[in-house]
C-alpha cells in the first residue's frame, strides 16, 4: 500500500510535535 495523505500528515504532525518540544526551551531563550 502506498502511504496515504493521512499517513503523511500523521508523520508530519509527529515530527512537528517533536520539533516543537525540542524547540520550546530555545524559543523561550530567543524571546
Amino acid at each position: 500500500m502506498k502511504p496515504t495523505a493521512k499517513a503523511k500528515w500523521n508523520i508530519a504532525n509527529l515530527t512537528e510535535r517533536k520539533l516543537l518540544q525540542n524547540g520550546k526551551s530555545r524559543s523561550k531563550r530567543i524571546t
